[in-house]
């Protein structure tokens, strides 16, 4: 097991508030960190149950930094995207992926302030990254370690 499939594995179940699996015996090929994989480890009630949670937890950090940010949003939903963790629609629908399961929150918390700034700035121009590090100073580091995993 990759030190990165650990990380991912260790996180999910964190977020799932169980212990009742081992996976230390686990043989894994390298291949094998993505979602679909990772779900697979896990029950169907498992997977519902983590994706509920992250759902929550999204939603409350959502209303929470909106509040900050003076910010409004129209609905949130959970999408499991091929290659962007969240999105925000003119209208300010906010679209989140499900793989945000597997990183921590931290990194949830950035994603949310990203998509949330676009309420303030429908770009990535300079005033957009200034509103992200107005609600996030440290938002570079965040960036930096999202980057480390992967959608696919």
């Amino acid at each position: 097991m990759s030190k990165r499939d650990y990380l991912l594995l260790k996180t999910a179940m964190t977020y799932l508030d169980t212990d009742k699996q081992t996976y230390a015996d686990l043989s894994i090929t390298e291949t094998a960190n993505n979602e679909q994989f990772l779900f697979s480890l896990f029950s169907k009630t498992e997977t519902k149950e983590g994706k509920a949670k992250i759902r929550q937890y999204i939603e409350r950090q959502v209303e929470y930094y909106a509040k900050i940010m003076g910010v409004t949003y129209g609905r949130i939903s959970m999408r499991n995207q091929k290659t962007r963790w969240g999105s925000c629609s003119s209208n300010g629908n906010l679209n989140f992926n499900n793989r945000l399961l597997f990183v921590p929150k931290e990194l949830v918390d950035y994603v949310v302030v990203h998509e949330l700034a676009h309420r303030k700035e429908m770009n990535h121009s300079n005033a957009f990254w200034n509103v992200v590090e107005k609600y996030m100073p440290d938002y570079k580091e965040r960036r930096k370690k999202l980057r480390e995993y992967h959608i696919e």
